[in-house]
């Protein structure tokens, strides 16, 4: 289930964006619901420490709301109780937004509070874009595409398809994880994630985990595995037969 609240003190815009959200008519047609518009950030804080569920969230946060906590503070504490959350930011104030870099929030959008016809097109704009990004996660965690890493107060949910190696990092405790576009320096050890990985991961040695479907050549001689993006690894003589006959399984 997406769970969809709102933060916001101001009595009048609290209901207006309970009001567009409620029209909304792909929340009707989707596995999403309203949960409640919140006047302060403890009464949200003290309802999702109390919920005992998987759901993801889609908040609608202001930034100013009259209290010692503002609507950064706010989704930095989100972020932590649900880290795959979907944090949306209503201001008026548009010279801050910069801070949701600061913050390190990954805010999904912003809705300018000003017109009413435009608070209305980017707030279904945010709940179109949570809509869709909620059902990936939804296919990936059901086909067990998707794999949790940590890194400090940070998670990351990396579909697995996209990783094409991951290795030892030179700092204790750390892993380094290898996308077809990033790389994440979460802790870990080879060893145990290996087996939380799908069966076309394999450990080819101390160090190194490889995706089979990236795999380029494998030089048997001088026990070599070379990926697509040539990169290029050490196989454990005691893996290599095991490797290629996993390869040859694939085919």
């Amino acid at each position: 289930m997406l769970n969809i609240y709102i933060c916001e003190d101001e009595a009048p815009q609290r209901d207006f964006l309970q009001e567009l959200i409620s029209s909304n008519q792909n929340i009707q047609n989707s596995n999403t619901s309203f949960v409640g518009a919140y006047e302060s950030p403890a009464d949200l804080i003290n309802l999702l420490n109390k919920q005992q569920t998987n759901d993801i969230g889609l908040y609608f946060l202001d930034i100013d709301l009259n209290s010692e906590m503002d609507g950064f503070e706010l989704a930095t504490y989100i972020r932590k109780h649900d880290p795959r959350g979907f944090i949306v930011i209503v201001t008026t104030h548009s010279e801050m937004l910069p801070l949701t870099f600061e913050y390190m929030i990954e805010p999904l959008g912003y809705i300018i509070k000003g017109s009413s016809t435009e608070m209305e097109k980017q707030l279904n704009a945010c709940i179109d874009k949570a809509i869709y990004r909620y059902g990936i996660l939804i296919e990936l965690a059901k086909n067990n595409k998707t794999i949790k890493f940590n890194r400090g107060t940070k998670n990351y949910y990396i579909n697995t398809d996209t990783i094409q190696h991951i290795t030892c990092s030179h700092i204790p405790h750390v892993i380094e994880v290898f996308t077809v576009d990033s790389i994440i320096q979460p802790r870990g050890n080879i060893s145990e994630l290996v087996k939380l990985l799908p069966s076309n991961f394999m450990q080819i040695s101390r160090e190194t985990i490889v995706n089979l479907n990236f795999i380029k050549e494998v030089d048997k001689e001088n026990h070599k595995l070379i990926l697509q993006n040539n990169a290029t690894f050490n196989i454990s003589w005691r893996k290599q037969n095991e490797l290629i006959k996993a390869i040859e399984k694939k085919k």
